[in-house]
């Protein structure tokens, strides 16, 4: 058989999704407790959520420093391009795929400023003058 030819696997491997993303921007936000770039991307993320609803979800999960570094380590597996992050907070984004059979892909965006870099392009200038005092969710 020619090389120039398509195998039955060959068109499955090419045909079948790896990872899909659901609808709308989701927005992942980890770090560790007493962090105060994670505290200001959380009070980003939330605003984005309040300013944009419908449209962009945020997930916002604090670990204490002791359980970081190990955290980290492990999501940096699970998100492309991620390898050399080093801090907190870690932000990522992909939406759930609607099927939950499908893993999420999911894509890099960096620490805090890439997180506001990026934010301010997609979604434009965000106020960010109360965050100092924020909490995050569930503190």
């Amino acid at each position: 058989m020619s090389d120039n030819k398509w195998s039955f696997s060959r068109f499955l491997n090419f045909s079948a999704p790896r990872c899909k993303n659901g609808k709308g921007t989701c927005f992942y936000v980890e770090g560790f407790q007493g962090c105060g770039f994670f505290r200001t991307a959380a009070c980003l993320a939330q605003k984005l959520e309040e300013q944009h609803q419908g449209e962009v979800k945020v997930f916002v999960t604090m670990r204490s420093r002791e359980s970081w570094p190990q955290a980290l380590e492990e999501r940096k597996k699970e998100i492309p391009g991620s390898e050399e992050h080093r801090t907190s907070p870690i932000v990522y984004e992909g939406c759930p795929s609607e099927d939950d059979k499908t893993p999420t892909c999911f894509k890099f965006v960096g620490g805090f400023t890439e997180f506001f870099q990026e934010a301010t392009r997609r979604f434009g200038p965000v106020d960010l003058s109360d965050c100092a005092n924020v909490r995050p969710q569930g503190v």
